[in-house]
């Protein structure tokens, strides 16, 4: 159960057209990572909420404050990540919590344009083992970019991430982010970062491609409005 303390924090920044959820200041229950999204209308998008391997087995929620319900979620068990797919982008859809059990793990704060600030050209890649791949990342503001892991650490330029060499060739309001010596471990959610946004980028690294599978998750959509 949520606290009343934190939900009058949580809407009075809303309201002030803040971040949905400030600091932890005022809660024990807190989230693990904030994503500012800035996405096309009329779009599709999937965002990846991390959980410790202790919920594996516990039920995940989406706390949305709109009254859309074009919501599926995945649960990549494994890896202790499960996926928020959100069709058809609207103005409504500004702000989302996905949980688990009674935590709330994330915050995600949507900016829904008609030219995103920052966008890939596929949101899913799938790579060979031993391989690389190259991921394009377009972003309208010149400043600083990086690739990041999530849950781990990010870079502006090439070097080594986890094992795997990254090359990182950026150009006007472009950057082609090249990864090579692919391993199976190399699989999982990435995203480009740029201007304040990010945008999540999810690799399967295969001994061979096939179509891959999904995993299905029980879930539930909480609505402020209901």
């Amino acid at each position: 159960m949520i606290s009343n303390r934190w939900w009058k924090c949580y809407i009075l920044n809303y309201n002030f057209k803040m971040k949905c959820v400030s600091n932890c200041y005022f809660t024990d229950i807190c989230y693990q990572e904030v994503i500012d999204l800035s996405v096309q209308k009329g779009s599709s998008i999937s965002i990846p909420c991390g959980y410790s391997s202790q919920f594996t087995s516990d039920k995940k929620y989406l706390y949305e404050l709109s009254t859309s319900t074009k919501y599926s979620i995945l649960d990549d068990k494994l890896r202790h990540v499960f996926t928020v797919t959100i069709r058809n982008l609207t103005d409504e859809d500004t702000c989302f919590l996905c949980g688990v059990k009674n935590r709330w793990l994330m915050e995600v704060s949507l900016q829904v344009l008609d030219a995103p600030s920052l966008y890939v050209d596929q949101q899913s890649i799938t790579a060979v083992l031993g391989g690389s791949v190259t991921v394009t990342c377009h972003y309208a503001k010149r400043s600083s970019f990086k690739w990041c892991k999530l849950g781990s650490k990010c870079i502006s330029k090439s070097g080594e991430m986890d094992g795997m060499e990254v090359i990182i060739s950026t150009q006007w309001e472009m950057a082609n982010v090249t990864l090579k010596e692919l391993k199976e471990k190399h699989s999982g959610w990435y995203f480009c970062q740029n201007g304040g946004f990010q945008m999540p980028v999810n690799l399967t690294v295969m001994r061979e491609i096939t179509t891959a599978g999904e995993f299905g998750a029980e879930f539930y959509i909480w609505n402020s409005n209901r």
